[in-house]
Protein backbone atom coordinates (compact mmCIF):
# COMPACT_ATOMS: atom_id res chain seq x y z
CA UNK A 1 0.00 0.00 0.00
CA UNK A 2 1.34 3.39 -0.93
CA UNK A 3 -0.19 5.63 1.52
CA UNK A 4 -0.82 3.27 4.84
CA UNK A 5 -1.14 5.85 7.15
CA UNK A 6 -3.36 7.62 5.54
CA UNK A 7 -5.26 4.49 5.34
CA UNK A 8 -4.69 4.25 9.21
CA UNK A 9 -5.74 7.71 10.47
CA UNK A 10 -9.23 7.40 8.47
CA UNK A 11 -9.88 4.33 10.40
CA UNK A 12 -8.95 6.21 13.62
CA UNK A 13 -10.51 9.31 13.33
CA UNK A 14 -14.20 6.70 11.94
CA UNK A 15 -13.89 5.19 15.41
CA UNK A 16 -13.26 8.05 17.15
CA UNK A 17 -16.57 9.59 14.96
CA UNK A 18 -18.34 6.79 15.89
CA UNK A 19 -17.68 5.96 19.47
CA UNK A 20 -20.99 7.35 21.03
CA UNK A 21 -22.94 5.24 19.07
CA UNK A 22 -21.29 2.23 20.41
CA UNK A 23 -23.04 0.92 23.60
CA UNK A 24 -20.36 -1.35 24.69
CA UNK A 25 -18.85 -0.21 28.13
CA UNK A 26 -15.02 0.38 28.31
CA UNK A 27 -14.22 -2.64 29.43
CA UNK A 28 -15.94 -4.48 26.98
CA UNK A 29 -14.51 -2.78 24.69
CA UNK A 30 -11.44 -3.30 26.02
CA UNK A 31 -11.89 -7.51 25.87
CA UNK A 32 -12.94 -6.83 22.07
CA UNK A 33 -9.68 -5.24 21.21
CA UNK A 34 -7.73 -7.63 22.81
CA UNK A 35 -9.28 -10.45 20.87
CA UNK A 36 -9.14 -9.23 18.01
CA UNK A 37 -5.27 -8.64 18.81
CA UNK A 38 -5.51 -12.47 19.20
CA UNK A 39 -7.66 -12.95 15.46
CA UNK A 40 -4.84 -11.01 13.71
CA UNK A 41 -2.06 -12.82 15.34
CA UNK A 42 -3.82 -16.29 13.84
CA UNK A 43 -4.60 -14.66 10.84
CA UNK A 44 -0.86 -13.71 9.29
CA UNK A 45 -1.22 -16.33 7.01
CA UNK A 46 -4.20 -15.33 5.22
CA UNK A 47 -3.41 -11.48 3.84
CA UNK A 48 -6.80 -10.28 2.65
CA UNK A 49 -8.32 -11.65 5.94
CA UNK A 50 -5.36 -10.35 8.26
CA UNK A 51 -6.05 -6.59 6.51
CA UNK A 52 -9.35 -6.53 7.16
CA UNK A 53 -9.02 -7.88 10.94
CA UNK A 54 -6.45 -5.48 11.20
CA UNK A 55 -8.73 -2.50 9.93
CA UNK A 56 -10.89 -3.28 12.36
CA UNK A 57 -8.60 -3.26 15.22
CA UNK A 58 -7.77 0.38 14.45
CA UNK A 59 -11.35 1.15 14.42
CA UNK A 60 -11.88 -0.14 17.72
CA UNK A 61 -8.62 1.62 18.79
CA UNK A 62 -10.25 4.68 17.63
CA UNK A 63 -13.17 4.04 19.99
CA UNK A 64 -11.28 2.70 22.82
CA UNK A 65 -9.12 6.53 22.61
CA UNK A 66 -12.39 8.30 22.54
CA UNK A 67 -13.63 6.05 25.59
CA UNK A 68 -10.23 6.55 27.70
CA UNK A 69 -10.28 10.39 27.34
CA UNK A 70 -13.71 10.27 28.49
CA UNK A 71 -12.55 8.51 31.84
CA UNK A 72 -12.39 10.89 34.43
CA UNK A 73 -10.07 10.41 37.53
CA UNK A 74 -11.95 10.49 41.10
CA UNK A 75 -10.44 12.86 42.26
CA UNK A 76 -11.37 15.23 39.34
CA UNK A 77 -12.65 18.38 39.54
CA UNK A 78 -15.83 17.50 37.97
CA UNK A 79 -16.62 14.98 40.63
CA UNK A 80 -15.47 16.72 43.53
CA UNK A 81 -17.79 19.99 42.57
CA UNK A 82 -20.70 18.62 40.86
CA UNK A 83 -22.74 21.51 38.59
CA UNK A 84 -21.92 24.76 40.26
CA UNK A 85 -23.60 27.65 39.18
CA UNK A 86 -21.52 31.23 40.60
CA UNK A 87 -21.00 29.23 43.21
CA UNK A 88 -17.40 30.88 45.58
CA UNK A 89 -13.95 28.41 45.48
CA UNK A 90 -11.06 28.65 46.55
CA UNK A 91 -8.09 26.94 43.88
CA UNK A 92 -4.29 26.62 44.10
CA UNK A 93 -3.22 25.61 40.83
CA UNK A 94 -0.18 25.90 38.01
CA UNK A 95 -0.95 28.34 34.71
CA UNK A 96 -1.10 25.97 32.47
CA UNK A 97 -0.26 27.89 29.47
CA UNK A 98 0.66 31.93 28.89
CA UNK A 99 -2.07 33.70 29.35
CA UNK A 100 -4.06 36.04 26.99
CA UNK A 101 -5.31 39.95 28.16
CA UNK A 102 -8.44 40.29 26.14
CA UNK A 103 -10.57 43.50 26.59
CA UNK A 104 -8.98 44.72 30.18
CA UNK A 105 -9.12 41.26 31.44
CA UNK A 106 -6.83 38.42 31.97
CA UNK A 107 -7.23 34.90 30.82
CA UNK A 108 -5.68 31.82 31.08
CA UNK A 109 -5.97 27.82 32.16
CA UNK A 110 -4.98 26.64 35.31
CA UNK A 111 -4.42 23.33 36.43
CA UNK A 112 -5.75 22.58 39.73
CA UNK A 113 -4.10 21.34 42.22
CA UNK A 114 -6.35 21.96 45.28
CA UNK A 115 -10.00 23.04 45.85
CA UNK A 116 -11.60 24.39 49.47
CA UNK A 117 -15.20 24.99 49.86
CA UNK A 118 -15.92 26.19 52.84
CA UNK A 119 -14.06 24.26 55.51
CA UNK A 120 -13.56 21.56 53.49
CA UNK A 121 -10.08 20.82 51.41
CA UNK A 122 -9.56 18.66 48.21
CA UNK A 123 -6.97 17.16 46.43
CA UNK A 124 -8.32 17.68 42.91
CA UNK A 125 -6.71 17.44 38.85
CA UNK A 126 -7.77 18.94 35.96
CA UNK A 127 -8.32 22.22 34.03
CA UNK A 128 -10.62 25.57 34.29
CA UNK A 129 -10.51 28.40 31.89
CA UNK A 130 -9.93 31.56 34.90
CA UNK A 131 -10.71 35.25 33.83
CA UNK A 132 -9.42 38.24 36.19
CA UNK A 133 -10.79 41.46 35.90
CA UNK A 134 -9.31 43.90 36.17
CA UNK A 135 -5.64 42.36 34.39
CA UNK A 136 -3.72 40.79 36.72
CA UNK A 137 0.14 40.04 35.55
CA UNK A 138 0.83 36.21 35.41
CA UNK A 139 3.38 34.07 33.43
CA UNK A 140 3.35 30.36 32.40
CA UNK A 141 3.64 27.67 34.77
CA UNK A 142 3.51 30.62 37.96
CA UNK A 143 1.86 28.96 40.91
CA UNK A 144 -1.66 30.77 42.25
CA UNK A 145 -3.72 31.10 45.22
CA UNK A 146 -7.65 32.50 44.01
CA UNK A 147 -10.58 32.58 44.98
CA UNK A 148 -13.63 33.14 42.86
CA UNK A 149 -17.08 32.08 41.54
CA UNK A 150 -17.15 28.95 39.53
CA UNK A 151 -19.67 28.01 36.67
CA UNK A 152 -20.29 25.61 34.06
CA UNK A 153 -19.54 26.87 30.94
CA UNK A 154 -22.81 28.48 28.42
CA UNK A 155 -21.33 25.69 25.42
CA UNK A 156 -18.88 22.89 25.53
CA UNK A 157 -15.49 24.32 26.88
CA UNK A 158 -12.66 23.84 24.49
CA UNK A 159 -10.79 23.97 27.42
CA UNK A 160 -11.08 23.80 31.14
CA UNK A 161 -14.07 21.88 32.97
CA UNK A 162 -15.56 25.38 33.96
CA UNK A 163 -15.02 28.62 34.31
CA UNK A 164 -13.61 30.66 37.30
CA UNK A 165 -14.35 34.62 37.84
CA UNK A 166 -12.00 36.85 39.67
CA UNK A 167 -13.96 39.87 40.11
CA UNK A 168 -10.28 41.86 42.46
CA UNK A 169 -7.08 41.60 42.79
CA UNK A 170 -7.47 41.17 46.06
CA UNK A 171 -8.62 37.52 45.59
CA UNK A 172 -5.49 36.30 43.84
CA UNK A 173 -1.89 36.43 44.62
CA UNK A 174 1.11 34.51 42.93
CA UNK A 175 2.55 31.77 45.35
CA UNK A 176 5.30 30.69 42.89
CA UNK A 177 7.08 31.64 39.64
CA UNK A 178 7.94 29.93 37.04
CA UNK A 179 7.40 26.29 37.93
CA UNK A 180 6.88 24.81 34.31
CA UNK A 181 8.43 23.37 31.58
CA UNK A 182 11.93 24.57 31.33
CA UNK A 183 12.27 24.56 27.41
CA UNK A 184 8.77 25.84 27.10
CA UNK A 185 9.82 29.07 29.43
CA UNK A 186 13.02 29.93 27.61
CA UNK A 187 10.86 29.69 24.47
CA UNK A 188 7.97 31.95 25.86
CA UNK A 189 10.87 34.33 27.11
CA UNK A 190 12.28 34.63 23.71
CA UNK A 191 9.14 35.17 22.41
CA UNK A 192 8.54 38.08 24.34
CA UNK A 193 11.85 39.32 23.42
CA UNK A 194 11.33 39.47 20.06
CA UNK A 195 7.79 41.12 20.77
CA UNK A 196 9.62 44.20 22.39
CA UNK A 197 11.54 44.61 19.31
CA UNK A 198 8.84 44.90 17.53
CA UNK A 199 6.97 47.17 19.08
CA UNK A 200 9.93 49.14 20.18
CA UNK A 201 10.72 49.67 15.56
CA UNK A 202 7.22 49.52 14.81
CA UNK A 203 4.05 52.20 15.53
CA UNK A 204 1.37 49.93 17.06
CA UNK A 205 -0.77 49.20 14.57
CA UNK A 206 2.10 47.67 12.28
CA UNK A 207 3.61 46.02 15.55
CA UNK A 208 0.71 44.15 16.09
CA UNK A 209 0.17 42.90 12.68
CA UNK A 210 3.86 41.52 12.42
CA UNK A 211 3.52 39.92 16.35
CA UNK A 212 0.52 37.75 15.50
CA UNK A 213 1.75 36.83 11.98
CA UNK A 214 5.02 35.42 13.15
CA UNK A 215 4.32 34.42 16.90
CA UNK A 216 0.59 34.35 16.48
CA UNK A 217 0.17 37.10 19.38
CA UNK A 218 -3.49 38.05 18.11
CA UNK A 219 -4.32 40.40 21.62
CA UNK A 220 -2.75 43.89 20.18
CA UNK A 221 -4.75 43.40 16.80
CA UNK A 222 -7.73 45.80 16.43
CA UNK A 223 -11.10 44.42 16.16
CA UNK A 224 -11.98 46.44 13.06
CA UNK A 225 -8.41 45.13 11.07
CA UNK A 226 -9.91 41.30 12.15
CA UNK A 227 -13.12 41.94 11.17
CA UNK A 228 -11.88 42.95 7.49
CA UNK A 229 -9.76 40.10 7.24
CA UNK A 230 -12.13 37.37 8.08
CA UNK A 231 -14.51 39.30 5.64
CA UNK A 232 -11.50 39.02 3.11
CA UNK A 233 -10.90 35.07 4.06
CA UNK A 234 -7.51 36.34 4.76
CA UNK A 235 -7.65 36.20 8.64
CA UNK A 236 -5.27 33.09 8.84
CA UNK A 237 -2.19 34.86 8.08
CA UNK A 238 -3.02 36.83 11.48
CA UNK A 239 -2.93 32.98 13.38
CA UNK A 240 0.58 31.22 13.05
CA UNK A 241 -0.03 27.88 10.45
CA UNK A 242 1.75 25.57 8.58
CA UNK A 243 2.34 28.87 6.12
CA UNK A 244 4.36 30.42 8.62
CA UNK A 245 6.52 27.32 9.78
CA UNK A 246 7.05 26.79 5.62
CA UNK A 247 8.70 30.95 6.05
CA UNK A 248 10.86 30.07 8.82
CA UNK A 249 11.91 26.32 7.25
CA UNK A 250 12.97 27.94 4.32
CA UNK A 251 15.13 30.94 5.61
CA UNK A 252 16.31 29.11 8.04
CA UNK A 253 17.63 26.19 5.25
CA UNK A 254 18.91 29.80 2.52
CA UNK A 255 21.05 31.03 5.75
CA UNK A 256 22.23 27.59 6.48
CA UNK A 257 22.94 26.80 2.67
CA UNK A 258 24.95 30.13 2.20
CA UNK A 259 27.14 29.75 4.84
CA UNK A 260 27.22 25.72 3.25
CA UNK A 261 26.38 23.81 6.44
CA UNK A 262 26.50 20.02 5.59
CA UNK A 263 23.08 18.96 4.27
CA UNK A 264 22.57 16.40 7.27
CA UNK A 265 23.95 18.90 9.89
CA UNK A 266 21.06 21.46 8.39
CA UNK A 267 18.86 19.02 9.19
CA UNK A 268 20.01 18.27 12.52
CA UNK A 269 19.47 22.18 13.60
CA UNK A 270 16.44 22.76 11.40
CA UNK A 271 14.31 19.79 13.38
CA UNK A 272 14.76 20.89 16.60
CA UNK A 273 14.52 24.98 15.67
CA UNK A 274 11.30 24.31 14.58
CA UNK A 275 9.99 22.18 17.29
CA UNK A 276 11.20 25.43 19.21
CA UNK A 277 9.05 27.79 17.56
CA UNK A 278 5.91 25.63 17.37
CA UNK A 279 6.84 26.31 21.65
CA UNK A 280 7.58 29.93 21.07
CA UNK A 281 4.12 30.24 19.38
CA UNK A 282 1.61 28.62 21.76
CA UNK A 283 1.44 24.92 20.03
CA UNK A 284 -1.72 25.40 18.63
CA UNK A 285 -3.10 22.66 16.20
CA UNK A 286 -2.28 23.79 12.62
CA UNK A 287 1.36 25.18 14.03
CA UNK A 288 1.61 21.35 15.51
CA UNK A 289 0.29 19.93 12.17
CA UNK A 290 2.86 21.81 10.13
CA UNK A 291 6.03 21.11 12.30
CA UNK A 292 5.20 17.28 12.17
CA UNK A 293 4.55 16.99 8.74
CA UNK A 294 8.13 19.20 8.71
CA UNK A 295 10.16 17.21 10.95
CA UNK A 296 9.18 13.75 9.11
CA UNK A 297 9.29 15.05 5.58
CA UNK A 298 13.20 15.98 6.27
CA UNK A 299 13.73 12.92 8.04
CA UNK A 300 12.80 11.33 5.00
CA UNK A 301 15.35 13.30 3.49
CA UNK A 302 18.17 12.52 6.05
CA UNK A 303 17.49 9.02 5.43
CA UNK A 304 17.67 9.43 1.43
CA UNK A 305 14.11 8.47 1.30
CA UNK A 306 11.76 10.07 -1.10
CA UNK A 307 9.07 12.47 0.52
CA UNK A 308 5.47 11.60 1.24
CA UNK A 309 3.51 14.84 2.04
CA UNK A 310 0.01 12.53 2.00
CA UNK A 311 2.04 9.77 4.83
CA UNK A 312 2.99 13.20 6.95
CA UNK A 313 -0.40 15.00 6.69
CA UNK A 314 -1.76 11.28 8.33
CA UNK A 315 1.02 10.82 10.81
CA UNK A 316 0.71 14.87 12.10
CA UNK A 317 -3.53 13.57 12.48
CA UNK A 318 -2.69 10.56 13.86
CA UNK A 319 -0.29 12.07 16.19
CA UNK A 320 -2.88 14.69 17.39
CA UNK A 321 -5.71 12.27 17.87
CA UNK A 322 -3.67 10.33 19.82
CA UNK A 323 -3.12 12.58 22.22
CA UNK A 324 -6.83 14.50 22.46
CA UNK A 325 -9.19 12.84 20.49
CA UNK A 326 -11.23 15.78 20.99
CA UNK A 327 -9.44 17.50 18.47
CA UNK A 328 -10.90 15.62 15.90
CA UNK A 329 -14.49 18.18 16.70
CA UNK A 330 -12.34 21.21 16.33
CA UNK A 331 -12.72 23.58 13.55
CA UNK A 332 -9.07 24.79 14.06
CA UNK A 333 -8.51 20.44 13.59
CA UNK A 334 -10.53 20.05 10.76
CA UNK A 335 -9.65 23.71 8.50
CA UNK A 336 -6.09 23.12 9.15
CA UNK A 337 -5.89 18.91 7.81
CA UNK A 338 -8.91 19.50 5.08
CA UNK A 339 -6.73 22.50 3.41
CA UNK A 340 -3.39 20.53 3.00
CA UNK A 341 -5.34 17.60 1.92
CA UNK A 342 -7.50 19.50 -0.51
CA UNK A 343 -4.04 21.57 -1.99
CA UNK A 344 -2.08 18.04 -2.44
CA UNK A 345 -5.45 16.32 -4.28
CA UNK A 346 -6.98 18.75 -6.15
CA UNK A 347 -4.11 21.41 -6.82
CA UNK A 348 -2.06 18.64 -9.72
CA UNK A 349 -5.43 18.01 -10.88
CA UNK A 350 -5.71 21.83 -11.64
CA UNK A 351 -2.34 22.05 -12.94
CA UNK A 352 -2.86 19.81 -15.42
CA UNK A 353 -5.07 22.80 -17.53
CA UNK A 354 -2.29 24.82 -17.72
CA UNK A 355 0.10 22.05 -20.38
CA UNK A 356 3.82 21.94 -19.78
CA UNK A 357 3.99 22.99 -23.39
CA UNK A 358 2.57 26.07 -23.61
CA UNK A 359 5.10 29.03 -23.57
CA UNK A 360 3.94 31.49 -20.18
CA UNK A 361 6.39 33.64 -19.22
CA UNK A 362 7.91 32.49 -15.21
CA UNK A 363 5.80 35.86 -13.55
CA UNK A 364 2.59 34.48 -15.19
CA UNK A 365 3.00 30.97 -14.61
CA UNK A 366 3.70 32.04 -10.63
CA UNK A 367 0.86 33.94 -10.57
CA UNK A 368 -1.51 30.91 -12.02
CA UNK A 369 -0.22 28.80 -9.55
CA UNK A 370 -0.71 30.38 -6.85
CA UNK A 371 -4.37 31.04 -8.07
CA UNK A 372 -4.60 27.41 -8.44
CA UNK A 373 -2.99 26.48 -4.90
CA UNK A 374 -5.54 28.75 -3.28
CA UNK A 375 -8.11 27.58 -5.15
CA UNK A 376 -7.35 23.87 -4.47
CA UNK A 377 -7.08 25.33 -0.48
CA UNK A 378 -10.86 27.47 -1.21
CA UNK A 379 -12.69 24.23 -2.54
CA UNK A 380 -11.81 22.09 0.52
CA UNK A 381 -12.48 24.56 3.18
CA UNK A 382 -15.15 26.82 1.97
CA UNK A 383 -17.83 24.25 2.95
CA UNK A 384 -16.47 23.98 6.67
CA UNK A 385 -16.45 27.95 6.87
CA UNK A 386 -19.86 28.07 5.54
CA UNK A 387 -21.33 25.25 8.02
CA UNK A 388 -19.67 26.38 11.37
CA UNK A 389 -19.53 29.74 10.84
CA UNK A 390 -22.11 30.93 8.57
CA UNK A 391 -20.14 32.98 6.24
CA UNK A 392 -18.76 32.63 2.68
CA UNK A 393 -16.41 34.46 0.96
CA UNK A 394 -15.63 34.30 -2.77
CA UNK A 395 -13.37 36.92 -2.61
CA UNK A 396 -10.90 34.51 -0.75
CA UNK A 397 -9.34 32.83 -3.78
CA UNK A 398 -8.23 36.05 -5.37
CA UNK A 399 -7.19 38.08 -1.93
CA UNK A 400 -4.76 34.57 -1.08
CA UNK A 401 -3.06 35.38 -4.67
CA UNK A 402 -2.31 39.03 -4.13
CA UNK A 403 -1.95 38.97 0.48
CA UNK A 404 -0.04 35.62 0.22
CA UNK A 405 3.36 36.87 -1.59
CA UNK A 406 2.67 40.58 0.72
CA UNK A 407 2.19 37.83 4.08
CA UNK A 408 5.58 36.59 3.14
CA UNK A 409 7.34 39.74 2.61
CA UNK A 410 5.97 40.59 5.75
CA UNK A 411 7.48 37.76 7.54
CA UNK A 412 10.48 37.83 5.95
CA UNK A 413 11.35 41.53 7.15
CA UNK A 414 10.17 40.85 10.40
CA UNK A 415 12.86 38.08 10.95
CA UNK A 416 15.27 40.13 9.19
CA UNK A 417 14.47 43.39 11.87
CA UNK A 418 14.73 41.12 14.49
CA UNK A 419 18.23 39.57 13.53
CA UNK A 420 19.32 42.76 12.72
CA UNK A 421 18.13 44.95 15.87
CA UNK A 422 20.68 43.24 17.64
CA UNK A 423 23.42 43.15 15.10
CA UNK A 424 23.43 46.67 13.04
CA UNK A 425 20.72 48.84 14.22
CA UNK A 426 20.74 51.35 10.92
CA UNK A 427 19.03 48.64 9.16
CA UNK A 428 16.93 47.10 11.42
CA UNK A 429 15.40 50.61 11.28
CA UNK A 430 15.54 50.56 7.42
CA UNK A 431 13.70 46.69 7.73
CA UNK A 432 10.81 48.58 10.07
CA UNK A 433 10.21 51.07 7.54
CA UNK A 434 9.52 48.47 5.15
CA UNK A 435 7.04 47.15 7.51
CA UNK A 436 5.37 50.23 8.13
CA UNK A 437 4.68 50.74 4.40
CA UNK A 438 3.65 46.93 3.73
CA UNK A 439 1.41 46.56 6.80
CA UNK A 440 0.10 49.43 5.42
CA UNK A 441 -0.35 47.97 2.31
CA UNK A 442 -2.00 44.99 3.59
CA UNK A 443 -4.96 46.76 5.65
CA UNK A 444 -6.04 48.53 2.21
CA UNK A 445 -5.74 45.92 0.09
CA UNK A 446 -7.89 43.79 2.22
CA UNK A 447 -10.37 46.91 2.53
CA UNK A 448 -10.24 47.10 -1.67
CA UNK A 449 -11.39 43.64 -1.60
CA UNK A 450 -13.78 43.77 0.69
CA UNK A 451 -15.70 46.30 -1.27
CA UNK A 452 -15.86 44.09 -4.44
CA UNK A 453 -19.30 42.78 -5.85
CA UNK A 454 -20.38 39.61 -4.25
CA UNK A 455 -17.47 39.18 -2.55
CA UNK A 456 -18.82 37.91 0.69
CA UNK A 457 -22.13 36.78 1.90
CA UNK A 458 -23.41 35.73 5.68
CA UNK A 459 -26.23 34.81 7.28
Amino acid sequence: MKRPLVFVVVLFAAGIACADKIWLSFEALGIGTLFVVFVCALLLKYERWFYIAVSFLIFLLGVVSWRNNLILASNHIVRIVGDPYAIWYTLKGRVAREPQLINGKTKFILTVDTIRDGNQTYQGTGKVAVWVRPAFKAGYGDELLLRGRMRRPWRNAREGSYIVTVDSLRQIRKVHAHRGFSVKKIALATKHSIGKIFHGYLSPIPASIVYAMILGERNYIPASISRIMIKSGTVHILVVSGFMVGIVVAMLLMILKVVRVPRRVRIGILVPSVMGYCLMTGASTPVVRATIMAVFIMLGVWLRREPQVHNAWALAAFAILMGNPRQLFEIGFQLSFVSVIAIVSVYPWLKTIIPSKVSVKRPCRLLIEGFMVSSAAWVGTAPLIAYHFKFFSPVTVLANIVVLPLATLIAMAGFSLVISAGLCPPLASFCAYALEGMAAALVRLNELLITLPYAYFSW
